[in-house]
């Protein structure tokens, strides 16, 4: 712990040493280039003061041979004031050798109300004095030049270049400082690895690590065969933390993973091996007193995992996958296989959509070897450019027209057809994959989109995953801007589960896009946890009914009261309403019935490449009611 903190001191330093030392540096090197400045604009203003009498040092020749006390003609005197202007010399005054008390010429330019002394600070001042001696000559006596010199324009460059190399230089010094906390963090990340490694023990939770816990598992194994003893191995892993990681920093995913360390210590008991596997997966080797006991166990291990855990005067609520398998002690039982099959139900159960328990059976492993199959076709095609996306019309009723289509991404498998969506979204949720399919979805329909009549939208479905990515607004507004489509036309559809977090960032992800001009669809409304809530406090532009309402209303009064109560809060709310699921004409001719206000389905038609909904737009005309634009097949 001693270590941690001394760590973290060390951060502290080094950050504050990363804003103070460049401004430090900064004004000490300008108080330098100061003086040096301060020097260079003195030569210069006695150069050009220097010049200027050689100018004029005819005039001035005659005006000092003259008898002491002559003044110059006019005439004279203003020659002078106009060359002394082409040298910068704003003021002037000349003394013979004779006569020092008392000038012979004192002239300055009109309107000159300079001060020429510089201030008793040393700060460099853009007006210089300077004398300049006029040697003596056959004819004329010497004298002397007092002179203000204006130089500016000299000031000004010369404080531009300083200012722009310290720029640069502060630049380059900010960088090699970066590099150097940069070198300095990879290092401590592998001092820890390295220290963990020596220890046993994971740094963060005091757990064992994974090579200490797989020896003491080969234990506890060697023991229960002589004790007849029931054991099982359980793979805990937090669902989404990465996203958890991203939302609320790394110091609160420690947080969790020290509350989850705790938890799941209090519930396996002492007699339990624990350990940290990896960044959020954790391992459970516990004894049972009887062998159906196992499923009891690993319940109670996911429910533990659920408690809130406090942040900041609010309260985090995280869920985790677990998987087991029983454990038939044997002296060749191979300590790696046992944590093999549970991580496969852990993955089961994530594959299922998480927060669920799975205990391992040989069938968890034939869905696993599939789903690893999937996951090389889905990873295959995200990097390789081999997802599709099809767009299914959205109709709107009251003049039969499409007002717009679902972009729905499809992914070709071996056998001629498609992954299905929801397991190409787990999939890609699961291997961290989800924001380039979210961007290559959205670039695809923006694409399409563009080429469409201004008045047809699309509509993109967001991941819960998608929407709690701090990327999601720069990427769609820069998918816009580089598709050239206009904010009002894209709709970007959520499900109502996601409402129930009621997280700060989720509301100020859905204000975000409305701000962007993009419209927020609810999707799926009814098949969750429906909440009337939600349709104010997140000010939806559009809801869209989930089919399974729609052949409710059909087979019983209930789901068609249901339906009819939806349809009137959409029109009472001034929602727009879409029903989807439309396979057959009657339910086409019951939500015209009932004044929906858009319907999508099969009956109207399937979806279909790019190219082809161009082509529907351009030949489609408004139809009678209860005509479909495609042939459902």
């Amino acid at each position: 712990m001693a270590w941690k903190i001394s760590a973290r001191r060390v951060w502290q330093v080094a950050v504050a040493l990363l804003f103070v030392f460049p401004a430090a540096l900064y004004h000490f090197s300008s108080s330098i280039a100061e003086k040096s400045i301060d020097a260079i604009l003195q030569q210069a203003a006695r150069e050009q003061a220097r010049t200027w009498a050689s100018e004029v040092d005819g005039e001035l020749s005659r005006i000092l041979a003259r008898t002491p006390g002559h003044r110059p003609a006019p005439d004279v005197l203003r020659k002078l004031r106009d060359e002394a202007a082409k040298f910068g010399v704003v003021r002037f005054q000349v003394r013979s050798a004779e006569t020092r008390s008392r000038p012979v010429i004192a002239a300055h330019q009109p309107g000159d109300n300079v001060q020429a002394q510089a201030g008793e600070d040393g700060a460099v001042k853009a007006m210089r004095k300077v004398t300049v001696a006029l040697p003596g000559a056959a004819g004329r006596a010497g004298g002397v030049i007092e002179a203000v010199v204006d130089v500016k324009s000299l000031h000004a460059t010369l404080f531009a270049s300083l200012h722009r190399f310290l720029i640069v230089v502060l630049g380059i010094v900010v960088l090699l400082i970066g590099l150097v906390l940069f070198g300095y963090y990879q290092l401590n990340l592998d001092f820890r690895h390295w220290k963990d490694k020596l220890s046993g023990e994971d740094g963060l939770t005091g757990l064992p690590n994974r090579a200490v816990f797989m020896q003491q598992m080969r234990a506890r194994l060697d023991h229960a065969v002589w004790h007849d003893q029931h054991l099982a191995c359980f793979a805990v892993d937090l669902d989404n933390f990465s996203n958890l990681s991203a939302i609320y920093g790394h110091d609160t995913a420690e947080q969790v993973l020290l509350a989850t360390a705790r938890n799941l210590r209090e519930v396996a008991g002492e007699k339990a091996l624990l350990s940290r596997l990896d960044m959020d997966e954790f391992a459970v080797f516990a004894p049972l007193d009887d062998e159906r006991d196992i499923e009891a166990l690993g319940q109670r291990l996911r429910a533990v995992v659920r408690r809130p855990i406090p942040r900041q005067g609010q309260f985090l609520h995280v869920t985790a996958s677990v998987g087991a398998v029983a454990v038939a002690p044997a002296p060749d039982t191979d300590t790696e296989d046992i944590l093999l099959q549970a991580c496969m139900a852990r993955c089961d159960a994530q594959s299922k959509g998480g927060n669920r328990f799975v205990l391992y059976t040989p069938e968890v492993a034939e869905r696993q070897q599939a789903r690893n199959r999937a996951e090389a076709l889905v990873r295959q095609a995200i990097e390789e450019g081999g997802l599709k996306v099809h767009f299914q019309p959205i109709i709107r009723l009251a003049d039969n027209r499409v007002q717009g289509f679902e972009a729905l991404v499809r992914l070709p498998d071996p056998q001629g057809g498609f992954l299905p969506t929801n397991d190409l979204i787990d999939i890609a949720e699961s291997l961290d994959l989800m924001r380039e399919l979210t961007q290559i979805v959205l670039e695809k329909s923006v694409r399409a989109a563009a080429g469409w009549p201004a008045a047809v939208s699309v509509a993109v479905n967001l991941s819960p995953s998608a929407l709690k990515s701090p990327h999601l607004i720069d990427l769609i507004a820069q998918t816009l801007q580089d598709g050239g489509l206009d904010a009002a036309r894209l709709e970007v559809e959520v499900t109502e589960n996601l409402m129930l977090e009621d997280s700060p960032f989720i509301r100020r992800q859905l204000r975000a896009l409305k701000a962007l001009g993009v419209s927020v669809v609810l999707d799926d409304f009814g098949a969750g946890y429906s909440s009337l809530s939600y349709l104010w406090r997140y000010r939806f532009d559009k809801i869209k009914i989930d089919r399974a309402f729609i052949h409710a209303a059909e087979t019983c009064e209930e789901g068609l009261s249901i339906m009819r109560a939806m349809l009137l809060m959409g029109r009472t709310l001034n929602i727009p309403v879409t029903a989807e699921g439309i396979e057959t004409a009657e339910q086409d001719d019951w939500v015209r019935r009932h004044r929906c206000t858009f319907a999508q389905g099969y009956y109207y038609a399937r979806p279909m490449p790019a190219e082809e909904a161009t082509r529907l737009l351009a030949e489609t005309r408004p139809l009678p009611a209860g005509t479909p634009l495609r042939a459902a097949g």
